[in-house]
């Protein structure tokens, strides 16, 4: 669960309610992470297309390795 406290679904208009509806429809649920940048959706965006941009160069088991890895480092206990 998030410290931060994001748009509730049921509440959520506009580019928010565009992007919980475009997560639910690929994952089944809104991820904390999300409720998270739903205060800010730019940002949103902007993470995805860093996020996308570091992937697309990189095999997939190297990235799980460093999302791994960094969880780890910061002690993520989700």
């Amino acid at each position: 669960m998030t410290f931060i406290k994001g748009i509730p679904e049921e509440q959520a208009t506009g580019k928010v309610a565009e992007i919980y509806n475009k997560e639910l429809k690929a994952r089944g649920f809104v991820a904390d992470a999300t409720k998270a940048f739903s205060l800010r959706p730019e940002f949103m965006e902007a993470w995805t297309t860093l996020n996308n941009a570091l992937k697309a160069n990189m095999e997939e088991r190297y990235y799980e390795l460093a999302t791994i890895a960094a969880t780890a480092g910061i002690r993520c206990t989700a």
